[in-house]
């Protein structure tokens, strides 16, 4: 079973460390209770020598706490990474950076770093990204460090569709398909697995209601790779679905592959239009990277969330 959990990026009484940013080149998420202290042997493993250890070393329960949790990390676990779970005033606040998914790598998940801040980090588990730099802001209160989720409201609100459990995408042919396998599976989660099942939930829900709105003779999926076009007397559109909440970020990975797709398969179509779709609307500093690529690329693009489909 697949676990949720919670994990803040500042270290410090006063959280005036942010250790996000090295985070990317660790390849992993980090606490820094019990700096000195190697804990591999405690990895999921005995907590009762653990507990007496930390506080023959002076840590605090709540902290002896928050270390358990942290080596209870398992692979498969999904974790959201928290700017910030302090209230604002009396209003519930939580602020999501990223999302991550905790691996094996090389033999092992857990990892000591005990050098000076910010070369090390303290305590490492190793972890595959599914995105940073997200800026998600919830109205639930999670102030510690780790938290292990149980509530599963909680968990949907917090996680969306990288809580849901998919099967791998089927690979198809240049012919096209009319249906992605978005059915729940017993399988191995990683962080390219989530990616490629979220992808395809959201790209079988976007087919389905352009077909709703269009009709079968105007949309195919998955044509030369494409994840849907959608054709008119007027124009085509080469569209690519990406699962990420940043906007940017869904444009800058799938810009280069319907350059890719219209410069191999397309270029004899009159009025090409190439579309991202993803899962928000964009913010202003998005719009800005939007017109900047309106005004730079020789060939009609834009970006639409979910929400926007059929306005064309």
């Amino acid at each position: 079973m697949n676990n949720f959990y919670i994990l803040g990026t500042k270290y410090g009484e006063k959280n005036n460390e942010d250790v996000s940013q090295y985070l990317p080149e660790k390849e992993a998420v980090s606490i820094g209770f019990s700096w000195s202290t190697d804990l591999a042997t405690f990895y999921n493993g005995n907590f009762l020598e653990l507990d007496k250890m930390l506080r023959d070393n002076g840590e605090k329960p709540i902290t002896i706490a928050q270390v358990k949790k942290f080596l209870s990390l398992k692979p498969g676990d999904l974790i959201a990474l928290k700017s910030t779970g302090s209230p604002i005033g009396k209003m519930a606040n939580l602020e999501i950076i990223g999302y991550a998914v905790v691996v094996e790598r090389n033999g092992i998940v857990y990892k000591h770093d005990p050098d000076d801040f910010p070369l090390g980090l303290g305590h490492l588990i190793n972890v595959d990204f599914l995105e940073l730099d997200i800026q998600r802001k919830l109205q639930l209160g999670y102030g510690q460090t780790v938290h292990k989720l149980k509530n599963q409201n909680h968990i949907d609100l917090i996680f969306g569709d990288y809580a849901t459990v998919l099967p791998q995408r089927k690979t198809t042919s240049q012919l096209g398909t009319k249906m992605k396998n978005t059915s729940e599976s017993l399988v191995t989660v990683s962080a390219n697995f989530i990616r490629k099942a979220v992808h395809n939930k959201i790209q079988q829900g976007v087919y389905e209601k352009m077909i709703n709105l269009f009709g079968e003779d105007a949309v195919k999926m998955e044509e030369n790779f494409v994840d849907i076009i959608f054709t008119t007397k007027e124009f085509t559109e080469l569209i690519e679905v990406k699962p990420y909440h940043s906007v940017t970020y869904c444009i800058r990975e799938g810009l280069g592959q319907l350059l890719s797709y219209y410069q191999k398969h397309y270029q004899n179509r009159k009025n090409v239009h190439l579309v991202i779709i993803g899962r928000n609307k964009p913010n202003s500093v998005d719009k800005d990277f939007i017109t900047f690529i309106q005004k730079t690329i020789n060939v009609k693009f834009t970006y639409r969330s979910c929400e926007q489909l059929g306005s064309h």
